[in-house]
Order: C-alpha cells, then sequence, then structure tokens
C-alpha cells in the first residue's frame, strides 16, 4: 500500500471511528448555585451526581475553580448551520449553498441544535453529505469565475504537480482548520492532478476541483472540530492554538477561521490571553458575527415559530407570520449591532419595526414592504414580548392563552422547568366566565398551589391587555381586563405589577432574568449544556449583563473565559 493510500484510509478510518461514536455515556445535569433553581434546558434532566469528580487543573484553568466536569466528545460534528457557513467560506461562495435543507434534520433536544453530544451521524446523513460534496464539486468545477478564485497567484502556470500542490495547500488548511501535513498536502494534490486523465477532461483546473472538493467536503477533518487537546492535568486538556482557533470561530461566526485567526494558531500566539482578546473583540466587530447574534436571540424568543402561526379571522392576513420575523430581526440588529445594547433594552424597549403588513396591529401607519422604526406607546409596549410574535405564538382563535404565556415566560425567560399540565386534570368547560383570568384561576386549583398559582398564572396575567393578534385591549367582552398581579422569587423578594410593561421593567432590573440569558450565552457559544463548573462564569455574565453589558459584550467575556481553552481530558 502506497503512502498516499495509506493517509487516505487513515482518513476514512477516523471518519467511520467518529461516525460509530455517537454520544458521550452521559449529559451534564441541571445548574446550581447563583441564586436559582431553574435549568434553562428545555429537555428532561439527567441527575448529575455522577458527573461531579475532582478536577486538577492546568494554570491557565485553575482560575475558574473548576469543581466539575462533564463527560464531552472530542469530536463535535459540525451542525449543519456551521457546516452551509463553513462551505460558504471555505469555496469563497457568495452565499451558503443551501443544501442541508435536505440532509436529515440536526437534533431539536436543545434550543440552539448546536450540542456536541446530540450531533449523531447517521448513514441516511453520510449519504447527504456524499451527495452535497458531489454537487458543490461539479457546480464548482464548470464554473471558472468560482474556481478561479480558489487558484493562488502564485500557482504555476501548467497542469501537473507543482500546480496542484500550490492550489491545495491553503484549500487543505481552511477545510482542516490547521497546517495539513506532508502526505495529506501529497494525497490532495496527486488526486488534483491525476483527475484530468482521470476524467478524461480538457481542463486540469475543472476537473480537480470536480474531484478535490467532494474530497475534502467528506473529509473528516471538515466534518469534525477535533478537539484532543495537549498537557493534560488531571482529568483537564488544553486546546491546542488551532483547536481554540476553531472552537472561537465556530462560537462566534458558526464557520471556519479566516486567516487573521489561523495565522495566531500557526506561531502560537493565539494562546496568549492577550491576542486571544483581541482576536474574539476583532472577530465580535465582523460582519460575520451578526448572523450569529442575531440568530442567538431568535431562537430564544422563538421566532422561528411566527411563520406557523394562523388564524381564521379574516383580519389576519397571510403573510402576517413572514412580517413578525423579518420585524425580529430588524429590532434585533438595530438593538444588539446597531445599539450594542442587550437584554435590558431588549425587554423594555418602546419601539419596534413596521411595514404595511403588521402596522395596523399596532395602531401605527406604513406603506410598503420595508421596515421602519416607529416608537409605540411606553404606556402599552416595551419590548420583545409585547411584540406580536410572542403575543400571537401563546394565542389561538379563541383568544388569548394565559397560561401558555405566563408558562413560556417561566421556561424560556426565566429558564424554568416546562411547566406541562399533571394528569388527570378536569377542566370545566361548561362554566362561563367573564374573563379568561377568572376561568384559568378558577380552573388551575388542582396545581395551583405548586405552579399555577405561583409561578405561570402571575405571569401570563400580565398580558391580557393583548388579544389573540396582539392589539391592545382594555376590555374582554364588557369586563375591563385587570393585568395586575405579582410574582415571588422567593418570600422575601416579591415583585407588584400592573401589567406587562410594568413587568418588563421590574424584571430588567433583576438578577434571576438575566441569569436566564447568561446561561443561553454560554449554551450557544459552548455547544452543550451549562453544569456545575460554569457557574461562575454564568453569575459573572449575568452581573455584566444586570449592569449594562450589551449582549455582544456577553459573547466577548464568554468566549474569552479560560473555559474556552479547555475540555475534559481523554488521555
Amino acid at each position: 500500500m502506497s503512502k498516499i493510500t495509506k493517509e487516505l484510509s487513515l482518513s476514512l478510518f477516523l471518519f467511520l471511528f467518529i461516525f460509530g461514536c455517537k454520544s458521550a455515556p452521559s449529559r451534564p445535569g441541571s445548574m446550581s448555585g447563583g441564586g436559582s433553581v431553574f435549568s434553562a434546558d428545555p429537555s428532561p434532566k439527567t441527575d448529575t451526581s455522577d458527573v461531579i469528580i475532582e478536577a486538577s487543573v492546568t494554570p491557565t484553568a485553575t482560575a475558574l475553580h473548576l469543581k466539575a466536569v462533564i463527560d464531552a466528545t472530542a469530536f463535535p460534528r459540525l451542525s449543519h448551520r456551521e457546516w452551509e457557513n463553513s462551505v460558504r467560506d471555505l469555496l469563497q461562495l457568495a452565499a451558503a449553498p443551501g443544501s442541508s435543507a435536505d440532509f436529515t434534520p440536526d437534533s431539536g433536544s436543545t434550543l440552539f441544535a448546536n450540542e456536541a453530544l446530540s450531533l449523531d451521524v447517521s448513514s441516511t446523513l453520510v449519504a447527504n453529505y456524499a451527495t452535497a460534496a458531489i454537487n458543490i464539486g461539479s457546480k464548482i468545477a464548470h464554473d471558472k469565475v468560482l474556481y478561479s478564485k480558489l487558484i493562488p497567484a502564485s500557482a504555476p502556470a501548467a497542469d501537473g504537480m507543482p500546480r496542484a500542490t500550490v492550489i491545495v495547500g491553503p484549500l487543505l488548511k481552511r477545510a482542516y482548520r490547521r497546517k495539513p501535513t506532508a502526505p495529506e498536502v501529497t494525497a490532495a494534490a496527486t488526486l488534483f492532478a491525476n483527475a484530468k486523465t482521470a476524467l478524461k477532461s480538457s481542463s486540469g483546473d475543472a476537473a480537480g476541483f470536480s474531484a478535490l472538493i467532494p474530497f475534502l467536503l467528506q473529509s473528516p477533518y471538515f466534518l469534525y472540530r477535533i478537539e484532543l487537546g495537549s498537557s493534560p492535568a488531571g482529568n483537564i486538556s488544553t486546546l491546542n492554538a488551532y483547536e481554540l482557533a476553531s472552537r472561537l470561530s465556530f462560537a462566534l461566526w458558526e464557520s471556519i477561521p479566516d486567516d487573521s485567526l489561523l495565522a495566531a494558531a500557526d506561531d502560537g500566539s493565539l494562546l496568549k490571553d492577550s491576542i486571544k482578546t483581541a482576536q474574539i473583540q476583532r472577530m465580535m466587530l465582523s460582519p460575520k458575527a451578526k448572523p450569529a447574534l442575531e440568530y442567538f436571540n431568535s431562537q430564544i424568543f422563538a421566532v422561528p415559530t411566527f411563520t406557523t402561526i394562523h388564524r381564521s379571522d379574516k383580519k389576519w392576513p397571510a403573510t402576517l407570520g413572514d412580517a413578525m420575523v423579518g420585524e425580529s430581526q430588524n429590532f434585533f440588529n438595530d438593538v444588539v449591532n446597531t445599539q450594542k445594547k442587550g437584554l435590558t433594552e431588549l425587554l423594555t424597549a418602546p419601539y419596534t419595526f413596521v411595514n404595511a403588513i403588521n402596522a395596523p396591529f399596532y395602531g401605527v401607519t406604513a406603506s410598503g414592504t420595508a421596515f421602519k422604526k416607529v416608537e409605540l406607546d411606553a404606556e402599552k409596549r416595551a419590548g420583545v414580548l409585547t411584540q406580536l410574535g410572542f403575543l400571537t405564538v401563546t394565542s389561538d382563535d379563541t383568544g388569548s392563552l394565559l397560561f401558555h404565556r405566563g408558562g413560556l415566560f417561566v421556561k424560556d425567560m426565566l429558564c424554568g422547568i416546562d411547566l406541562g399540565p399533571p394528569p388527570n386534570v378536569t377542566v370545566d368547560t361548561k362554566t362561563v366566565y367573564e374573563t379568561q383570568r377568572k376561568r384559568v384561576e378558577a380552573t388551575t386549583t388542582s396545581c395551583g398551589g405548586s405552579c399555577h398559582a405561583p409561578l405561570i398564572n402571575p405571569l401570563g396575567t400580565a398580558f391580557e391587555n393583548y388579544d389573540q393578534f396582539g392589539m391592545w385591549r382594555t376590555k374582554e367582552g364588557t369586563a375591563t381586563i385587570n393585568a395586575a398581579s405579582s410574582y415571588s422569587f422567593n418570600p422575601e423578594r416579591t415583585i407588584d405589577f400592573t401589567n406587562a410593561v410594568d413587568l418588563m421593567s421590574a424584571l430588567s432590573k433583576k438578577f434571576e432574568m438575566h441569569r436566564c440569558y447568561a446561561v443561553k450565552v454560554v449554551q450557544y457559544l459552548y455547544g452543550r449544556r451549562e453544569n456545575l463548573a460554569d457557574t461562575k462564569l454564568i453569575n459573572e455574565l449575568a452581573q455584566a449583563s444586570l449592569d449594562g453589558a450589551g449582549t455582544r459584550d456577553l459573547f466577548v467575556l464568554a468566549a474569552a473565559s479560560a473555559e474556552m481553552t479547555v475540555r475534559p481530558s481523554t488521555k
């Protein structure tokens, strides 16, 4: 067997090995400490007693005061969003190819669908990767404008190994997110150079790319982020510079590292805190950070579900769902990217973005499909949770759903558990109640002492001034709406409010609200669920958010944390 064949066989073995390792034996449990007993994880929890272990750590990680680590894969697969962005950046395409629409869907077990432990690989997905790789390779090979971008100016003019070697080197480095080995370069260059004869093509470059691109896009070094780490100390390994570059890039850009980040990995300077922080700050100023920030907030506030909302009433436009998505995207971009603000502004901003479709529901005017920023009545609207999206996704044709609004708030905004109804609950559907609030309070007594009365009903009540269309109202039928209530974090900490605007103002000043947001920052950037070792970091992020830090600032703080540089040791 030749040296090149051995190299290709090793790649195939690694792919099959990783393919067989679908998950680690346990998952992180719920958080503890920091003033909250809630967890942001929407799926069932496992006991944490089997994952709490004492850790001897490297000097870099000592400041974390790690008391626990969890099992985690050393081979996280790219999520479909990461795959799309990586293909785009690797091949210098104007837009992501969109091929993953035909892939086996990523697991929806976590909010951001990027948890490494849930990103399994099935035989179907392997076939999906192969089909996409071949199609993309063919498309680029048939478009000289596209593949010419991938040819360095220093490449020799004549077809052959020297030209192929110059072409494949940079592509391998970007695809593998590290310097390729000499055998890897030789193997890829041989494939590229021989393609003209093998495919009986008149163009060496076209044939070379039609063979090389499928090879790259199916490589385990492209499809997986390999995090073996180095210098293990006890249960902790420190990532090497290339592994850290990839982790930062996929966290902040959902894509491969750029040349600047790889250069900092080449000379090892990325492992210096000052250089790492400077790179993180540079990355967050890049336009490539905007989609990640928008996706982060869109997932938290359930924006993808807006297009699924329909009402039988004729005043519900068929395109309102799309308008609500556009409203939210413009709102997040304005708050997070333009103003560089964070959760407090997201919860209290008395403005939104409207076009001719959604404007009438706010009682304002607009024309056309383009969105414009408008000020709203500050006594009626405050932030994203008083916008149409949240209010309509928590309603149906019959009206607002008080219990659904309250339950979703507890689960998603305060990181509480998913408070589904207990078994064998009998709901009185015969009695006519003057308002929905009275009906809910009268028919939830069976579990009122444990969930509805203290947790769900008060928060749902705050939004009763909005009907099933998200429109402001003061009456339900002929009865005057009373949206006032109180919410207790514990007996000593109760907030009283008169309506949703009042509630948003009060909660934006509460640590618990910011802590839940911080938990989700960690979940998203680290690609895993929070664990006990994250307590200190999460509390620091929460305090920063409470003090006015923007979402971008929280991303920088979380990415610069020493936790980003370590993983549980596999050695």
